[in-house]
């Protein structure tokens, strides 16, 4: 078996790409002729299998608020990385976990904790269609797919994802926060060092180490949204479960007779696992006197976020010609409008865990507040208009024809959700368009947004996060893959909201 590198360069080399490696020249070269000698040893089984494998540590108050940790089984002989590091960080979980409550040392939590060994995706899915009844039972997803990679080799880093924007969630910011407790404790600093708070032996804070594992720092980073593991499941919006994952990447040796033992940091397993840990315990606790804390959280995170939209609201009408100007300043207003309406679900998204009223009024609160903002960056936008278009006034957020026609057209999910997940297989793809933008697009279908309101949202998505990471999005590529699912009977369209 080659390394995925390998294949790449072998690829270049058939189709004449130019070579981008490090010690490439980066200009188109001549195709060649390989030819390959290979014996294929292979067997067809007598009939599909699928894995999936429960453990669960009952709650003591709650049973249908339920937190599930997943990782994934059925990769190749070799997969020590992928995904031998979630199963056995889940197994040790589950293990820790279950002897710290059996022993008295941990209280057993309010909420019941699921552990799930999978077939990657297919099983969830498999799952969800058999028992749709249970996406009720499920609060959140907290996914562990290559997490034991040693980072001194090939420059790995752990990702940790955030949920979509089309489902925000607190559950975003709560695995945030504890994921950079352990990056900053888990990185050298000069002036922590100065202040002699590190700990004896290391240049960490708060290290995290493994008597087996490196004295590496932790090399990770919370990213927006990816796919291409089991927590993409959760988060389809026919599932509608906010699911995130840790997921190292790069990683030359997925796939590959390389994915092995000697690779594994038993420093980064562990990080990792007390991230996952933390992250459920904290969620399968918390109750109505931890809904101020993490309001503070989710609310001053989302602040941040809206700051950062707001910059790149400006940049738009600043870096736009005199003739795109008008276009610049309805796509910034669209881009901030779709921020407000995102952290604004994601302040609510507190509510669940209430079992009590009283912090209804604080929600609220805070989602006013963000509504607020708006207005304000709404003001700065059209000051700032004038100031680089010699004083012209901002345009009227005036929809075209085209657009009211969009507005009016209004899609829906239809079928079972087996029957759904069948037809969405038989969309034909948008080139133009970045496959989780795809996937955006279905989930942002909810009975209520237009395909003019799908556009600007996923359109929002992609300037905020970056088209570096997502891709242009353009309205031309938005209907025509929401007319794609249409006919693939994914989605039925009504006429005016």
């Amino acid at each position: 078996m080659i390394s995925p590198r390998m294949g790449l360069w072998l690829r270049g080399r058939l189709s004449g790409e130019p070579n981008r490696s490090i010690f490439g020249t980066g200009q188109p070269q001549k195709p060649e002729k390989i030819v390959l000698h290979a014996i294929v040893d292979s067997e067809f089984a007598p009939q599909p299998w699928m894995e999936m494998i429960e453990y669960v540590i009952e709650g003591s108050e709650i049973h249908d608020q339920d937190i599930v940790l997943t990782a994934h089984l059925q990769e190749e002989k070799f997969s020590a990385n992928d995904d031998g590091s979630g199963c056995m960080n889940l197994l040790e979980i589950a293990r820790a976990l279950t002897h710290l409550i059996e022993t008295g040392k941990l209280p057993r939590p309010r909420r019941d904790i699921r552990f799930w060994w999978t077939t990657e995706i297919a099983s969830e899915y498999r799952y969800f269609a058999d028992h749709p009844e249970e996406r009720e039972q499920i609060l959140v997803n907290i996914n562990q797919d290559m997490v034991g990679a040693n980072q001194s080799q090939d420059s790995r880093v752990q990702h940790i994802t955030r949920t979509p924007y089309s489902l925000p969630s607190f559950l975003s910011d709560v695995v945030e926060s504890i994921t950079e407790l352990v990056i900053l404790g888990n990185s050298a600093f000069l002036s922590v060092r100065q202040a002699q708070h590190i700990a004896r032996g290391t240049n960490f804070s708060r290290p995290i180490l493994s008597r087996l594992g490196t004295r590496d720092r932790y090399n990770a980073m919370v990213v927006p949204y990816f796919d291409s593991t089991d927590h993409l499941v959760f988060c389809d919006s026919i599932i509608g479960i906010p699911g995130v994952t840790l997921t190292n990447w790069p990683d030359e040796y997925i796939h590959s007779s390389d994915d092995d033992l000697w690779n594994i940091d038993a420093t980064q397993l562990k990080r990792n696992a007390f991230i996952v840990a933390a992250s459920a315990l904290a969620i399968a606790n918390a109750g109505d006197g931890d809904i101020p804390r993490l309001a503070a959280e989710v609310y001053g995170r989302a602040c941040e976020r809206i700051g950062r939209d707001g910059r790149t609201a400006l940049h738009l009408i600043e870096s736009s010609s005199p003739q795109g100007r008008v276009e610049a300043y309805k796509t910034a207003r669209s881009l901030i409008h779709q921020a407000v309406i995102r952290e604004q679900k994601a302040v609510r998204s507190i509510a669940v865990l209430a079992t009590g009223g009283q912090h209804g009024p604080l929600l609220d609160q805070f989602a006013q507040s963000l509504g607020e903002q708006e207005r304000k960056w709404t003001n700065l936008l059209d000051e700032f208009y004038r100031q680089v278009s010699g004083g012209a006034a901002p345009p009227s957020p005036v929809l075209t024809d085209r657009e009211r026609r969009l507005a009016e057209r209004v899609p829906r999910k239809i079928g079972t959700v087996g029957e759904y997940l069948q037809a969405v297989r038989r969309i034909r793809p948008v080139a133009a368009l970045h496959p989780i933008m795809r996937f955006e697009i279905l989930n942002f279908v909810d009975g209520r947004n237009s395909y003019l309101d799908i556009f600007r949202a996923v359109q929002a998505e992609s300037l905020s996060v970056g088209e570096y990471y997502y891709g242009h999005v353009s309205l031309d590529a938005v209907e025509e893959f929401l007319n794609h699912a249409v006919e693939a009977g994914a989605i039925a369209v009504g006429e005016g909201k």
